[in-house]
């Protein structure tokens, strides 16, 4: 005979009087295994049902009891008062290896209940129209699933290994004999049949995870998931596989359990959420004051029915994929019910991602002062951080983006990271740092981080010193120069990736859509600005190194432009802006230099640059790093602004918005030779070095 059986979904439906009615109607045999139990209609049923002679056993777990819920224990409590026989999985005593079922089985009838929901009154019925679990209860009599049960439970019944009698469980747990009379009989009651049931998964773990990403990797068509934990990141990638291959994915997730604190194992679950949201996956979270607690996957040949969360810790539960072949009326019965609540707008909206949890500094300490010059930053880790910028600079107000640390996104992560720089910082030198914890969803949303507070300390004379990197560090930093805009040190090595912005947006309330540019860039009203603009708090960056390549040999190919300039490098400069000793007079000997040498075009270059950076100097290649660049021995500051003006040996401040380069209308009609070296100025037609000119010539 084909067998009856019923999904039952708590959110819209009363699971407990169903629950009631069967354990009322038993005359055989009560077995009941039950993480929590919260329900003292329930607990009345089973005692009443025990008064009566009818045989019962009930399992239990020592950590639901004695650890995570003081309910469960007072109902357990008032079970065993009356004489109910109880045992309860109690080694080991750590969490990963509990009983976790949800399960009652009613031998007589040849039922058995199970599925999500424990046996607490606010998970087996709506507690108010706007107070309820998403659970699933399902009911089967099919027999190959009931003896299958029925062996599960005898055996954990009959384990002396893990499982404990009651009176000694509470005994170890308490220090306190438990006063009441217990008869536990220990003698198996079932005979071995097949546990292998096709769809059936035992536990929670490595099994459980490798039926489910098969099951999502051979999916053509759509993948519907209810995830209340989700720690294991195989799960995640292969989602995101089947998303990047076309296949629709849409998930719903939990969110307390995205931000849920106890356990580092529990914040991996905001990490695994953050990437599939990252990849573009539709996520919704509920807004109903319950709790979203189903474990479901849903293919378009299978269907979901677990009690055991997507975490890679292995403990006894009961999982069901239910075949959409063999079993169509529960497979379309929880394919509705998510289709339901995925068009539910008023108690379910689109999940947004939140911020980690603020980095703690652990050291330096404040003020430390004799810090070794290649110093060892350490901060403590921060939940659902899955990375740490370094910030480090010489003034509060100028931290530049050092590099990136990963955390590590396991079951026990380290206490704290720690870095170190690449090579030694200034002697003697007062520095300020500060970490910024970020997401995977980071990427998306630079402003989806959290900063520590800012702390300073001042180096010694040597690497020898306090807070020395000593081997050490979890995150050193890149000691070559940036490979490119956009790229970041992630544990002395260069990766490209978009940096979240290095300070809080400022001066609006836009933030920018795109990662930072480069090393030292401010978000500023929606935009970039770089480092050295002047509403950018950061310092500008330092010139880049003259090309290694050799300036060209001999002397100029062209007349002497004005008297008394020297020939150096192949080009004629006026011999202020050459180092002592060096240039030729060419024809005649050099007259003194003029304070402001007479405007006239100068020669373009005959030959191409020697090499990355050159500039064409009046007919002459010259490196950047050529004194031409230079004024009172320092680089101009006002790059960013359009050049600054060299007067009396310092560099003065632009005096209009229009840039250096840009020419009269009508005057010069040639690109500006100068523009690599800070910008030229068109005089009578022709270019000359904007650092020769006149304060008020443009």
């Amino acid at each position: 005979a084909q067998a009856q059986e019923r999904l039952i979904f708590p959110a819209v439906e009363d699971a407990q009087a169903l629950i009631l009615e069967k354990i009322r109607n038993e005359q055989v045999r009560l077995d009941i295994a039950v993480w929590y139990l919260v329900d003292r209609d329930v607990s009345t049923a089973i005692v009443n049902k025990h008064k009566a002679g009818v045989p019962v056993r009930v399992l239990g777990d020592r950590a639901a009891l004695f650890e995570a819920d003081p309910n469960t224990r007072v109902e357990f409590e008032y079970l065993a008062a009356n004489g109910v026989p109880i045992r309860l999985r109690f080694h080991p005593t750590w969490f990963p290896e509990i009983m976790h079922w949800k399960c009652g089985i009613f031998v007589g009838q040849n039922l058995v209940e199970f599925g999500s929901a424990n046996w607490t009154a606010f998970e087996l019925k709506p507690w108010s129209p706007s107070n309820f679990k998403d659970e699933t209860v399902m009911f089967t009599d099919d027999t190959s699933l009931v003896r299958a049960f029925l062996t599960k439970f005898d055996q954990m019944w009959a384990d002396t290994q893990y499982f404990l009698d009651w009176h000694a469980a509470y005994k170890l747990e308490t220090g306190i004999d438990w006063p009441t009379a217990m008869f536990v009989s220990r003698a198996r009651l079932e005979p071995d049949y097949p546990t292998n049931v096709p769809g059936m998964v035992w536990s929670q773990g490595p099994e459980l995870n490798a039926a489910l990403v098969a099951a999502i990797d051979s999916e053509p068509a759509f993948i519907d998931m209810v995830v209340y934990r989700l720690s294991d990141p195989a799960i995640t990638d292969a989602l995101i596989r089947r998303r990047q291959a076309g296949v629709p994915v849409r998930i719903f997730i939990e969110p307390l359990q995205y931000r849920e604190p106890t356990w580092p194992e529990y914040w991996i679950t905001g990490a695994q959420i953050d990437r599939l949201w990252l990849a573009g996956v539709p996520i919704k979270q509920r807004l109903h004051e319950g709790l979203t607690h189903m474990k479901t996957l849903i293919t378009s040949s299978v269907a979901l029915n677990g009690s055991a969360n997507f975490t890679r810790n292995w403990q006894r539960d009961h999982n069901y994929f239910i075949s959409a072949v063999s079993k169509p009326t529960l497979y379309s019965a929880l394919r509705d019910r998510f289709n339901a609540m995925w068009q539910d707008t008023r108690h379910y909206a689109n999940f947004v991602p939140q911020r980690p949890e603020e980095p703690t500094l652990a050291g330096p300490p404040e003020n430390t002062t004799g810090v070794s010059t290649i110093p060892r930053l350490e901060w403590n880790r921060a939940r659902w951080a899955v990375a740490f910028d370094v910030y480090l600079g010489t003034s509060p107000q100028a931290l530049l983006h050092q590099g990136r640390v990963n955390a590590r996104l396991d079951e026990d992560p380290p206490a704290t990271y720690s870095w170190t720089p690449g090579g030694p910082l200034q002697a003697n030198t007062r520095y300020y740092w500060h970490i910024v914890s970020r997401t995977h969803a980071t990427t998306a949303d630079p402003t989806l981080v959290v900063r520590s507070v800012i702390r300073s300390f001042s180096t010694g004379s040597a690497t020898a010193g306090p807070w020395g990197s000593g081997g050490t560090a979890t995150g050193i930093g890149c000691t070559t120069a940036l490979p490119a805009p956009g790229w970041i040190c992630v544990n002395g090595s260069w990766t490209p990736d978009a940096l979240p912005p290095s300070a809080p947006t400022a001066g609006g309330s836009s933030s920018c859509a795109t990662g930072s540019p480069g090393i030292g860039w401010t978000c500023m009203n929606g935009g970039w600005l770089p480092p050295g603009h002047p509403d950018s708090i950061f310092a500008p960056a330092p010139p880049p190194p003259p090309s290694p390549v050799p300036p060209p040999s001999g002397g100029c190919a062209t007349p002497q432009p004005v008297a008394g300039w020297l020939c150096g490098n192949g080009g004629w400069m006026p011999p202020e802006l050459l180092p002592a000793g060096s240039g030729s007079p060419g024809a005649g000997a050099p007259a003194p230099p003029p304070t402001i040498p007479t405007p006239v075009a100068p020669p373009s270059c005959a030959s191409p640059a020697p090499g990355a950076g050159w500039a064409c100097v009046n007919g002459g290649w010259l490196p950047l790093g050529h004194p031409a660049a230079l004024c009172g021995g320092t680089a101009d500051p006002f790059l960013a602004r359009g050049g600054g003006t060299c007067v009396n040996g310092s560099w003065v401040s632009p005096v209009s918005t229009v840039p250096p380069s840009t020419p009269a209308p009508g005057s010069c009609t040639t690109p500006d030779p100068f523009a690599a070296i800070g910008g030229g100025i068109c005089v009578n037609g022709g270019w000359i070095p904007w650092t020769n000119a006149a304060a008020g010539s443009r």
